[in-house]
């Protein structure tokens, strides 16, 4: 793919993601009230609410446009009610046990709308829109400068174009740097030649540590995430990994999963729990009991729930923008096949084609196994925090959690790709494809919204 092509690709973005953020309406989006109030708090730098300091002072009328006017969330204030303009209340929101990280952009952009004088309203439309962009321009920098001659941008790009991925880069939530951030991370290693791990150069592994330092810093549960460019390593070396050649490699790719997961669990050690909130009765210890004497039956019932057909259908198109109908379940299965065989047929990644038979095998099985694995782990705090004991259901899961863990399973189909099956007139046509599909659909969704 040449960076004409990238830049086109990228254009098409932005507007989206303009259009995306404008024509839905304040807080509109999922927890964006939440995670609009977080991002009050960064703006004042409040960067962590700890016990006994929760939260800073909001007027009362920009808390209740957040909490209650649109929508409601879980920690309203109804003193936020009153008429007096110089009441104030505590910014206190569902969204306050996350690092402050992923709020930067809408902090920052927050803080110039207050400039601006701009309406609590007004405010979110600025904000989604600088959101957006912070995010797509973290893509672009890895797909056109530091990935520039990889073949796995591609497939970077028709990720990034999944209607769900838009929606949330068009959002006020902290959801949007986080995916960003695990979309670069996990393209970025697959542009690693892990048979010669010892020549990658030292500015590769300094900007490998800062993308784990940044995931480790946003949403929690996928600072896991970082444990893939192990696998790769060994699935390709095998225990060739612990001899002195590569001994090394291996453990900076050690250090790399210990910072990210050892920050997620500095932020879940000094946070204020009593933030999290909990829903349908859930007793999170009692809960915790009932699977760690039940594994099993937590493991079916999450892989039951959060791979069902319906949460794959939210993982890719956004259904809070009232997307349903014959015609988006069939744009659903279209980008569905469409990402999959752009994997298995992908002309741009040659990579997992160098590694021997038994490596593509087991690259192939062991990312398919850690997909499943994260789906599992991302499930697990919901059913502890958002439903009663010992359920028989998974309440509170949606598939737009699942986006960030989605290159995982793109992983896993690149190791078995058959690109080198395929003539070059082929490879064009598949090409073009790949690109057309969830570019008609994000237009067909733009064109639904307007006319709705």
């Amino acid at each position: 793919m040449g960076i004409k092509s990238q830049r086109i690709i990228f254009i098409f973005l932005v507007i989206v993601v303009v259009a995306f953020s404008l024509l839905k309406k304040p807080f509109g989006n999922p927890d964006e009230g939440a995670h609009f109030l977080r991002a009050y708090e960064v703006s004042h730098f409040h960067l962590i609410n700890r016990e006994g300091d929760i939260g800073v002072g909001i007027n009362c009328q920009d808390y209740f446009s957040a909490a209650k006017k649109h929508f409601l969330i879980a920690w309203y204030q109804p003193e936020s009610e009153s008429l007096d303009a110089n009441c104030m209340v505590k910014s206190i929101n569902s969204a306050g046990t996350y690092p402050p990280l992923p709020y930067l952009p809408l902090a920052i952009s927050l803080s110039v709308s207050k400039l601006m004088h701009l309406s609590v309203e007004h405010s979110v439309y600025f904000m989604r829109i600088v959101n957006g962009f912070s995010c797509l321009f973290l893509i672009y920098f890895f797909s056109s400068r530091v990935l520039l001659g990889q073949h796995s941008v591609s497939v970077l790009l028709i990720l990034a174009m999944l209607p769900m991925a838009l929606s949330l880069w068009a959002s006020v939530s902290a959801d949007a740097l986080t995916l960003a951030l695990c979309l670069c991370f996990i393209f970025y290693i697959l542009s690693f030649d892990y048979s010669r791990a010892s020549l990658i150069k030292r500015k590769e592994w300094i900007l490998l540590y800062l993308l784990a330092f940044a995931i480790g810093n946003s949403k929690v549960g996928y600072s896991m995430i970082t444990i893939t460019p192990l696998v790769l390593h060994f699935c390709c070396n095998g225990f060739m990994v612990f001899r002195n050649s590569l001994i090394r490699s291996t453990l900076l790719l050690m250090g790399c999963v210990l910072l990210a997961v050892g920050t997620s669990i500095v932020w879940v050690k000094f946070t204020d729990k009593s933030l999290v909130y909990l829903g349908n009765g859930a007793v999170p210890l009692e809960q915790i009991c009932f699977v760690l004497r039940n594994p099993l039956y937590f493991i079916s019932l999450s892989l039951s729930t959060v791979f069902d057909v319906k949460q794959l259908y939210s993982t890719i198109l956004p259904l809070h923008y009232g997307l349903n109908g014959m015609y988006m379940i069939i744009a659903f299965w279209l980008l569905l096949v469409n990402l999959f065989f752009a994997c298995l047929t992908n002309p741009h990644f040659n990579v997992p084609n160098n590694f021997s038979c038994v490596s593509r095998t087991s690259c192939f099985a062991f990312s398919l196994m850690l997909f499943f694995i994260f789906g599992i782990v991302l499930s697990l705090p919901l059913y502890l925090t958002y439903n009663p004991v010992a359920y028989d259901n998974l309440l509170g899961f949606q598939g737009r959690y699942l986006l960030p863990i989605l290159p995982i399973l793109v992983v896993s189909l690149l190791a078995i790709s058959m690109s080198n099956l395929i003539n070059n007139d082929l490879k064009q046509i598949l090409s073009l494809t790949t690109f057309v599909i969830p570019a008609v659909t994000n237009i067909a969704i733009i064109i639904r919204m307007l006319i709705r």
